[in-house]
Protein backbone atom coordinates (compact mmCIF):
# COMPACT_ATOMS: atom_id res chain seq x y z
CA UNK A 1 0.00 0.00 0.00
CA UNK A 2 1.34 3.26 -0.64
CA UNK A 3 -0.07 6.90 -0.53
CA UNK A 4 -0.05 9.50 -3.29
CA UNK A 5 0.63 13.21 -2.39
CA UNK A 6 0.44 16.08 -4.74
CA UNK A 7 3.49 18.76 -4.00
CA UNK A 8 3.33 22.12 -6.11
CA UNK A 9 6.91 22.46 -7.85
CA UNK A 10 7.53 25.28 -5.27
CA UNK A 11 7.13 22.28 -2.47
CA UNK A 12 10.02 19.90 -4.46
CA UNK A 13 12.17 21.15 -0.96
CA UNK A 14 10.14 17.95 1.08
CA UNK A 15 10.99 15.70 -1.59
CA UNK A 16 14.56 16.69 -1.65
CA UNK A 17 14.07 15.71 2.04
CA UNK A 18 12.47 12.74 1.76
CA UNK A 19 15.25 11.43 -0.48
CA UNK A 20 17.69 12.76 2.09
CA UNK A 21 16.60 10.23 4.48
CA UNK A 22 16.58 7.15 2.22
CA UNK A 23 13.93 5.31 4.06
CA UNK A 24 14.81 5.68 7.81
CA UNK A 25 12.82 3.06 10.02
CA UNK A 26 10.96 5.90 11.95
CA UNK A 27 10.22 7.94 8.70
CA UNK A 28 7.86 7.68 6.43
CA UNK A 29 9.22 6.48 2.92
CA UNK A 30 9.18 8.54 -0.26
CA UNK A 31 8.47 5.00 -2.75
CA UNK A 32 8.92 7.12 -5.67
CA UNK A 33 7.84 10.57 -7.70
CA UNK A 34 6.95 11.82 -11.08
CA UNK A 35 6.77 15.22 -12.26
CA UNK A 36 3.39 16.49 -13.65
CA UNK A 37 3.72 18.67 -16.30
CA UNK A 38 -0.21 19.99 -16.75
CA UNK A 39 0.06 20.36 -13.04
CA UNK A 40 3.60 21.69 -12.88
CA UNK A 41 3.22 19.46 -9.36
CA UNK A 42 5.20 16.57 -7.96
CA UNK A 43 3.49 13.42 -7.59
CA UNK A 44 5.30 11.55 -4.40
CA UNK A 45 4.44 8.04 -3.50
CA UNK A 46 5.06 7.43 -0.04
CA UNK A 47 4.86 4.52 2.24
CA UNK A 48 1.43 3.75 3.76
CA UNK A 49 1.76 3.15 7.44
CA UNK A 50 -1.36 1.26 9.07
CA UNK A 51 -2.19 2.07 12.50
CA UNK A 52 -3.07 5.12 14.34
CA UNK A 53 -1.74 8.30 15.24
CA UNK A 54 0.48 8.98 18.36
CA UNK A 55 -2.90 10.62 19.90
CA UNK A 56 -5.07 8.44 19.14
CA UNK A 57 -2.43 5.76 20.63
CA UNK A 58 -1.98 7.18 24.17
CA UNK A 59 -5.77 7.62 24.30
CA UNK A 60 -6.76 4.24 23.58
CA UNK A 61 -3.71 2.86 25.82
CA UNK A 62 -4.32 4.93 28.84
CA UNK A 63 -7.97 3.11 28.49
CA UNK A 64 -6.85 0.07 28.06
CA UNK A 65 -4.43 -0.01 31.08
CA UNK A 66 -6.28 1.73 33.20
CA UNK A 67 -9.19 -0.48 33.03
CA UNK A 68 -6.73 -3.78 32.81
CA UNK A 69 -4.05 -2.41 35.81
CA UNK A 70 -4.92 0.77 36.80
CA UNK A 71 -3.17 2.73 34.33
CA UNK A 72 0.73 0.41 34.95
CA UNK A 73 2.15 -0.02 31.38
CA UNK A 74 0.43 3.11 30.05
CA UNK A 75 3.72 5.69 30.82
CA UNK A 76 5.65 2.96 29.86
CA UNK A 77 4.46 3.00 26.52
CA UNK A 78 4.49 6.63 26.29
CA UNK A 79 8.22 6.76 27.53
CA UNK A 80 9.31 4.70 24.96
CA UNK A 81 7.44 5.81 21.95
CA UNK A 82 8.77 9.19 22.62
CA UNK A 83 12.28 8.27 23.03
CA UNK A 84 11.90 6.16 19.79
CA UNK A 85 10.97 9.97 17.78
CA UNK A 86 13.33 11.96 19.86
CA UNK A 87 16.05 9.62 18.74
CA UNK A 88 14.75 10.35 15.16
CA UNK A 89 14.43 14.03 15.15
CA UNK A 90 18.21 13.96 16.50
CA UNK A 91 19.22 11.67 13.27
CA UNK A 92 16.96 14.48 11.25
CA UNK A 93 18.83 17.20 12.55
CA UNK A 94 22.35 16.35 12.62
CA UNK A 95 21.89 16.38 9.01
CA UNK A 96 20.40 19.47 9.16
CA UNK A 97 16.57 18.52 8.54
CA UNK A 98 14.04 20.28 10.26
CA UNK A 99 10.54 18.85 10.01
CA UNK A 100 8.56 22.56 10.33
CA UNK A 101 5.11 20.68 10.66
CA UNK A 102 5.60 18.24 13.95
CA UNK A 103 2.81 17.18 15.73
CA UNK A 104 0.37 14.31 16.80
CA UNK A 105 -1.02 13.53 13.48
CA UNK A 106 2.02 13.82 11.64
CA UNK A 107 3.34 10.55 13.73
CA UNK A 108 1.84 7.28 13.44
CA UNK A 109 2.38 4.12 15.93
CA UNK A 110 2.62 1.53 13.43
CA UNK A 111 0.56 -2.24 13.81
CA UNK A 112 4.29 -3.33 15.53
CA UNK A 113 3.99 -0.13 18.14
CA UNK A 114 6.66 1.78 16.51
CA UNK A 115 6.30 5.27 16.17
CA UNK A 116 6.71 6.66 12.48
CA UNK A 117 7.51 10.59 11.59
CA UNK A 118 5.18 11.82 8.76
Amino acid sequence: LLIVKVVPKEGVREMEIMKQLDCHPYVSCLLGYEYDIPTHSYILEISFIEGETIDNFFGRSFKEKSRKTGGEGFYEAVLAALKDVSCTLSKIHSKGIVHGDLHQRNIMIDKNNIPVII
